[in-house]
């Protein structure tokens, strides 16, 4: 949900998060970066960011109220050792 409670983000396993408007119950944007299921979801606390994790091994983060894409992170191929 996002701060207003007006509109959810949905992940799924197709790859697209969809931003659902709940009043409507119509799909406003649907988010496309990932190329692989998404596995997790969170609004920023004003509800203006919305970021997603995928078994692509990304991170996407998105303009919620526009559904644009901002940034994609990719994982290292490798991992590193801790200290």
């Amino acid at each position: 949900w996002n701060a207003s409670e007006e509109e959810i983000a949905v992940g799924c396993e197709d790859s697209v998060v969809y931003i659902v408007d709940v009043k409507l119950g119509q799909v406003k944007h649907e988010l496309r970066a990932h190329t692989f299921r998404i596995t997790c979801l969170a609004y920023y606390s004003d509800g203006s960011w919305i970021v997603s994790g995928s078994y692509d091994k990304s991170i996407s983060i998105w303009h919620a109220d526009r559904g644009l894409l901002r940034k994609r992170l990719l994982a290292a191929s490798k991992f590193l050792p801790s200290k």
